[in-house]
């Protein structure tokens, strides 16, 4: 196997990788000392895994750890090369939980250190990597990474607790505050791994505290589709926004006991605007009146929250 990746015959090679022998050597090339044996040997993996559509557990077994290897080998193009090769491994299969969690470490040291083709590769595996189950251990670092001054970690961590289904209970304000960071960063695959995350939180219906985390990003999904220097993600902002409203809308309406609870998660952290909005969408800002410690948002009158409650969304 060694001598046809470096005599570059790709089809002999990836003939003698349909053989339980040259598939284990293929493998073991992947960490071979040698980088060009290393690329090459990517290469007729990728070759491999182009004529297999399913059935691809013996695969994952043997090319799992060797890329995930690559992935933390401080070789950038390395890096760069293994990512889609191991998204096309990946996609459809089932991933152990020990190995889900070596993939998310993985993941958060790219997220960490590279941007660009790497950054944007990385991204594109959490579009086929479902989170069914998080790996014992890791829901409290992940929790941690949101903390992270680092755009990209942070709204990696955010992205991955909300798709396990994380409640958000004690952190939706540093949610909040990761997602409004990401929306208006600029980067468009950061911008859209905020989207990609926005989309998890509205799967299912957006339960206390997630509906008041839904609530603050409405004005940043509002400038990114209105503002936002890409049109595809303009229009997807523009999208999420208007599913995002009458989620919450039909939310609030079924649920007057949460719609309370929120709008008091709201006075605490004066949240003033977000409180208005909640009236605005109900067609009704007498119910901040209702609510315990309104003084909150003294300064106006009742008719003066009519008129902003009415304001056009």
């Amino acid at each position: 196997m060694r001598e046809l990746v470096l005599s570059w015959n790709l089809k002999e090679a990836v003939d003698f990788a349909k053989t339980e022998e040259g598939l284990k050597a293929l493998s073991e090339l992947l960490t071979d000392r040698n980088p060009r044996v290393r690329l090459r040997a990517l290469s007729v993996l990728s070759g491999v895994l182009e004529e297999i559509d399913s059935g691809k557990g013996r695969l994952v077994e043997l090319f799992f750890d060797p890329l995930i290897h690559l992935l933390n080998s401080g070789d950038e193009r390395a890096c760069v090369r293994a990512l889609p090769v191991l998204k096309r491994l990946i996609e459809g299969s089932h991933l152990q939980l020990s190995e889900f969690g070596r993939l998310v470490s993985a993941l958060f040291s790219i997220a960490e250190e590279c941007d660009g083709m790497a950054w944007n590769e990385a991204v594109e595996i959490l579009k086929v990597t479902p989170i069914a189950v998080m790996p014992e251990g890791i829901g409290p670092v992940v929790r941690d990474y949101i903390l992270s001054g680092n755009v990209r970690t942070a709204t990696l961590g955010a992205y991955i607790l909300v798709q396990e289904g994380d409640s958000l209970e004690g952190i939706s304000e540093e949610v909040l505050a990761v997602l409004g960071r990401a929306l208006r960063c600029g980067d468009p695959t950061t911008v859209e791994l905020a989207l990609m995350t926005v989309r998890e939180l509205l799967r299912v219906p957006p339960t206390y505290p997630v509906d008041t985390v839904l609530l603050g990003l409405v004005p940043y999904l509002r400038s990114l589709s209105e503002e936002g220097e890409n049109v595809k993600i303009r229009q997807e902002a523009k999208t999420v926004l208007n599913t995002l409203l009458d989620t919450l809308r039909d939310y609030y309406q079924k649920n007057p006991w949460e719609l309370e609870r929120s709008l008091r998660h709201l006075v605490r952290g004066e949240r003033k605007e977000d409180a208005i909005l909640i009236a605005s969408l109900m067609g009704d800002p007498s119910i901040l009146l209702a609510v315990e410690g309104g003084t909150n948002f003294s300064g106006g009158s009742g008719k003066e929250l009519g008129t902003m409650g009415g304001r056009e969304l």
